[in-house]
């Protein structure tokens, strides 16, 4: 059994192996999909809400379910003993064979082992000896992916199996991944500047998992780059913390392993979020009742220059109402489709105030091909209710200000607030600059 385990396997006979098994156990479930009467896809091995294996009803039901995981369990084991295998002629702890069982992640940790150089170029066999160093530029390279394939396995677990974009993702992601990175890069062999070599193996790590999300439609541009900063922040600072700790690996890896579940627990926790209000305003040179009219139902908008709304936020593009006083119905038409409002406070020349019956997409993602759909984009930010107040200064002006009201779902709020509040001033400040020019207009 021994013998079994100490076995090599050269890089190019793991990659044919390990691709002949993957197109065989997906011909396997294709014929399962057909034989219950489902459609399959190949996004069931690549994107986390697509999963079978941990959505029951994304498969179809529980026979289905089982019959999935009766096929899966041997090629599990089989890979795992390759993967075993290859990490003896690669010369890397045994203990990065863990990486194998993580979801969606794993296919980056199978291309890269696919690439690291075994210690006799090409040639497999029993290895008598035990396995020397490793070059820094493997070290390097397989530290970055470790921290790649952590990164990329909790938010298959916060997005795919919790549906939540919280503190596990954006906290604990970056900073777990960067902290695994420095450990596997100080296993392998620290080189110099430690510090400073763990930091850009996080770094990479972070980049690496970027792309895999943008490559396979997990998530869009936008998104990426709002949390890049605190991504880098955190990747950067665990890294840091994980390079000073002169410790062994695994009690440091049992208290990561520990705080796990408490993250859970945070992203589990139930309760409306507290609601967040946007308040913009804009000086007219019109009359409050010249400008009613344009506040009501405005004309449509020229084509959207501004970046933000070329990169997809969703843009306003015209305002029409069903009847006239409070219970008439305004349509909010936006680039992603059209916000229902119906009135609440009719006061014209002074007030128009709304609530939210339904809301399209906040954004549209920018990807390399159109995947599933984001679940962050079902009801992270709804929006509550919106008014506009009309205040009448001195020489014919109007002083008008538009309130949005709306929760966010997504963790640190404080953080993605920012954002959020930004979006929505930039949106609320391109209606109210065009009803400014209309109001002129017709007023003049």
């Amino acid at each position: 059994m021994g013998d079994l385990f100490s076995m090599r396997i050269s890089r190019l006979r793991f990659f044919g192996l390990g691709l002949g098994l993957s197109v065989l156990k997906m011909f396997l479930d294709w014929g399962v999909f057909r034989l219950f009467g489902q459609f399959w896809s190949p996004l069931i091995y690549i994107h986390p809400t697509q999963a079978p294996l941990f959505h029951p009803a994304v498969s179809g039901g529980w026979g289905l379910w089982f019959a999935l995981w009766a096929i899966a369990a041997p090629f599990l084991l089989t890979g795992a003993w390759l993967t075993l295998r290859r990490l003896r002629d690669a010369a890397l702890p045994p203990g990065l064979v863990v990486f194998f069982f993580v979801p969606f992640a794993n296919l980056l940790f199978f291309l890269v082992m696919s690439l690291v150089p075994g210690r006799d170029a090409g040639q497999g066999g029993a290895a008598e000896a035990p396995p020397g160093p490793v070059s820094s530029a493997t070290a390097f390279w397989v530290a970055a992916t470790g921290g790649a394939v952590v990164f990329l396995g909790l938010m298959a677990v916060s997005i795919g199996l919790l549906g939540a974009y919280g503190i596990t993702l954006f906290l604990g992601a970056p900073f777990l991944s960067g902290l695994a990175a420095a450990r596997l890069l100080a296993r392998l062999g620290p080189g110099s500047r430690p510090a400073l070599r763990a930091i850009s193996a996080a770094l990479i790590a972070a980049t690496l998992a970027t792309a895999v999300m943008i490559a396979f439609a997990l998530e869009g541009l936008v998104c990426i780059l709002m949390a890049s900063p605190i991504v880098i922040l955190l990747a950067s600072l665990g890294a840091l913390i994980g390079s000073l700790t002169y410790r062994p690996i695994r009690p440091l890896a049992a208290g990561c392993s520990a705080a796990l579940p408490l993250l859970l627990l945070l992203d589990g926790r139930t309760g409306e979020p507290d609601i967040r209000v946007v308040t913009s305003d804009v000086v007219i040179a019109a009359q409050p009742e010249a400008v009613w009219d344009q506040v009501i139902a405005f004309p449509p908008l020229p084509p959207a220059k501004e970046w933000l709304f070329r990169a997809g936020v969703a843009a306003p593009l015209k305002a029409d109402i069903d009847g006239a006083g409070a219970g008439a119905v305004r349509h909010c038409v936006f680039s992603t489709g059209a916000f229902v409002e119906p009135v609440t406070v009719w006061s014209p020349g002074r007030e128009l105030s709304f609530s939210v019956a339904a809301q399209p997409d906040v954004l549209r993602e920018l990807t390399l091909w159109a995947g599933p759909r984001p679940p962050h984009l079902d009801d992270y930010l709804q929006c509550v209710k919106g008014q506009f107040i009309l205040e009448p200064l001195p020489g014919g002006r109007t002083h008008l200000v538009g309130r949005t009201w709306y929760r966010l779902r997504m963790a640190p709020e404080p953080y993605w607030g920012l954002w959020s509040d930004a979006f929505i001033h930039r949106i609320h400040m391109r209606v109210l600059n065009h009803v400014a020019m209309k109001s002129e207009k017709s007023h003049a």
